[in-house]
């Protein structure tokens, strides 16, 4: 239990028991109001409480703890209620974050050390964590916008930073991450996108002299295999030669449960510069490519120091060519966009080795050969259903033709009689007004209206119709001579109605 006693100086002491070694001990408050002072007592006798019964502390009390003054918790720490506040500085956690992910692949590595190189830079080493809030989380989001970084490349490092950063709140370092909501636009990921079609790939396949780097380009444009980690992890043994099809395996995406290998289909392209690479393989060879070109991705660095790139951008200028942005990725990207005009999009997605959204966003795009098949395609219009009055003026098969009136040839109906033809009135030839009539609805009948029923036996009568109502056959709306007068046929319908006793 804890006591207050207010000082001659007008200040106020808290004496309570020490629940380390019991002995009788006090926490100077300082000059407070007697409100302030009480609310201070209660707040050490549950902190007492719990640490007496060994219980965590409740959410409310847990908050205001984190919400202390490090004076007021250094005195608290002092007695023995709450932990020692730890300062963590910027350079110390990073690299221990980073020491917590030293089983990644090492291209995710290479990505992470960059982002804290940038944040050492900017914060510094000796950085308390707890003293980056929201606006110097913006500042440095325009510290890499002014280094001239693309867009791209600002989204990417702000999602590591905030990874980072969130790892920190985990451990309860953090109450709140200062960059959860510091984000940067990635731009269009169609801008550098580029495809590459089917005949300047024919002069890059001239230009290689090598069928290693022919098989290379084969395999990212007709197979849309990821160059070089697909590529170069490719084994004879997953080629399978009577099933038409290849297993590959996928570094990229092993982490994902059932995404680690996948079927492609032996294409003819890549089936042609298979056995071409099969006749200069050595015999034992387990591996398609060579170790030559193995053994670039062997350093530190894993597929990204491989470093095929620079030498596709040399056979591209050999061939004549000028070279596209992003080589290898648009080869693969030119692949789906071919696959798709073939095959549904769910199942390319399955052999490229992406998602359908992801392959609409990044893959697939729109070709000139697409501009050219439907401007020279037939008009729609040219073909519209029969029944259906062409617009005057609208384009036919052979271009634009003058108004001319829509014949409709008089078709079966449901019931195998023949229908009138559109456009026409139901009584004769004259055209129908346009507008639309309301529908007739059967109204509820009432006990009152059945009791006003026909008797049985009785016969039914035609009924008079107003002019322009379209009824059943049974009534006749205008005299046969009057009818034959105006030029119309004469027709008759049927209204079914129930005369009233009275």
């Amino acid at each position: 239990m804890a006591t207050l006693a207010k000082q001659r100086n007008g200040s106020w002491k808290l004496y309570l028991e020490h629940p380390q070694h019991g002995r009788r001990t006090s926490i100077t408050l300082g000059k407070l109001s007697k409100r302030s002072a009480e609310s201070l007592r209660l707040r050490v006798e549950q902190l007492l409480a719990c640490r007496c019964s060994g219980t965590p502390w409740p959410p409310e009390l847990a908050r205001w703890v984190g919400e202390l003054s490090d004076s007021m918790q250094q005195k608290l720490a002092r007695v023995g209620l709450v932990p020692p506040r730890v300062k963590t500085r910027l350079g110390s956690f990073l690299q221990q974050w980073l020491a917590t992910r030293s089983h990644y692949k090492p291209s995710s590595q290479v990505v992470w050390r960059q982002v804290v190189r940038d944040l050492l830079k900017f914060f510094g080493q000796e950085c308390l964590l707890e003293q980056i809030d929201r606006k110097q989380a913006e500042a440095f989001r325009h510290h890499l916008q002014q280094r001239g970084l693309s867009p791209t490349t600002i989204s990417k490092r702000l999602q590591v930073v905030r990874m980072i950063f969130r790892h920190a709140v985990q451990q309860e370092l953090l109450e709140k991450s200062p960059f959860e909501h510091v984000r940067h636009h990635g731009g269009d990921p169609g801008r550098r996108r580029v495809y590459v079609p089917v005949g300047s790939i024919q002069k890059v396949l001239q230009a290689c002299g090598d069928p290693w780097w022919q098989l290379l380009v084969v395999l990212a444009r007709f197979a849309g295999l990821r160059t070089p980690s697909e590529s170069l992890s490719l084994r004879w043994e997953d080629i399978h030669w009577e099933e038409n099809r290849m297993l590959v395996h996928a570094s990229k995406t092993a982490h994902l449960p059932g995404r680690g290998c996948r079927a492609v289909p032996l294409f003819p392209e890549v089936r042609f510069y298979l056995e071409q690479a099969r006749n200069h393989a050595e015999p034992q060879a387990e591996y398609v490519f060579p170790e030559h070109l193995r053994r670039r991705a062997q350093g530190p660095r894993g597929w990204n120091g491989a470093n095929l790139r620079t030498g596709l951008l040399r056979i591209i200028r050999r061939a004549g060519l000028e070279p596209w942005p992003r080589p290898w990725h648009n080869l693969r990207a030119s692949c789906e966009t071919d696959l798709v005009q073939q095959f549904p999009l769910p199942k390319v997605a399955k052999w490229i080795g992406n998602t359908a959204a992801v392959a609409m966003r990044h893959y697939v795009d729109v070709t000139d050969e697409d501009f050219r098949r439907a401007a020279s395609g037939a008009s729609r219009l040219a073909t519209a259903p029969a029944g259906e009055p062409r617009p005057t003026g609208a384009p036919t098969a052979k271009g634009f033709s003058a108004p001319e009136k829509a014949e409709v040839q008089a078709s079966p109906g449901p019931s195998g009689s023949a229908r009138e033809p559109a456009g026409r009135h139901p009584l004769g030839t004259k055209k129908a007004p346009d507008r639309q009539e309301p529908k007739v609805r059967n109204p509820v009948r009432t006990g009152h209206d059945r009791s006003r029923q026909q008797p049985t036996g009785q016969k039914e009568t035609p009924a008079q119709v107003p002019s322009g109502s379209l009824l059943a056959p049974g009534c006749n709306l205008l005299p046969e001579k009057k009818m034959e007068a105006m030029g119309l046929e004469p027709t008759t319908f049927a209204l079914r109605t129930r005369r009233s006793p009275n």
